[in-house]
C-alpha cells in the first residue's frame, strides 16, 4: 500500500527503538517505497529517517525535519 503514494512526497520518521513500530518492518516498507519512487523518477520525493536510540516519540530534531519537509512540499 505504501507504494501507492508514489510519486507524492512522503517523509517517514521512526525511532530505532520504537516498540510500537519495529524498525525492521519500517525498513522493509521504506525499501519498497524507495524502489517505487526511484522507478517513478521521484527519488527526491521520498525520505526515511530512523532516529537511533529513540522510542515512539517526536523529538526536537524530528519535529524540525518534519516542518522543513512540509515547507518544502506544501510551500506558502
Amino acid at each position: 500500500m505504501l507504494t501507492l503514494i508514489t510519486p507524492r512526497p512522503l517523509l517517514v520518521i521512526n525511532g530505532g527503538s520504537d516498540d510500537k513500530t519495529p524498525v525492521e518492518g519500517v525498513q522493509l516498507c521504506a525499501a519498497a517505497a524507495e524502489k517505487a519512487y526511484t522507478a517513478a523518477n521521484a527519488a527526491d520525493h521520498f525520505r526515511d529517517i530512523i532516529e537511533p536510540n529513540t522510542g515512539h516519540q517526536v523529538t526536537k530534531e524530528s519535529g524540525a525535519i518534519a516542518l522543513e519537509w512540509f515547507e518544502k512540499w506544501l510551500g506558502s
